[in-house]
């Protein structure tokens, strides 16, 4: 069966040598973050061009045309509030 006297045959060993190259570095995303805020500010400061700043007028040279009388008389009729009849919460 086993010959004693000769020596065993040499175990094989598995090595695995891992390589980085740094070329799947994906990097923390700060290029998108920049974009994102640089995208923000233009929207908004489009935004306030169209809405403020692409007319100066102050309130007097608004051209609003609008007549208002002089003073309103408003007649408020007295209300009161409360009943005759006394409250009922039986139900037949």
């Amino acid at each position: 069966m086993t010959d004693p006297d000769r020596d065993p045959p040499p175990r094989r060993m598995r090595r695995t040598t891992i390589i980085e190259t740094g070329d799947g570095d994906r990097g923390g995303g700060y290029g998108g973050g920049i974009a994102l805020i640089l995208l923000l500010i233009l929207v908004g400061g489009i935004a306030w061009f169209l809405m403020h700043g692409g007319s100066r007028r102050s309130a007097s040279e608004a051209a609003v045309n609008v007549s208002l009388p002089k003073a309103v008389n408003v007649k408020v009729p007295a209300v009161s509030i409360g009943s005759d009849k006394p409250a009922s919460n039986t139900s037949r």
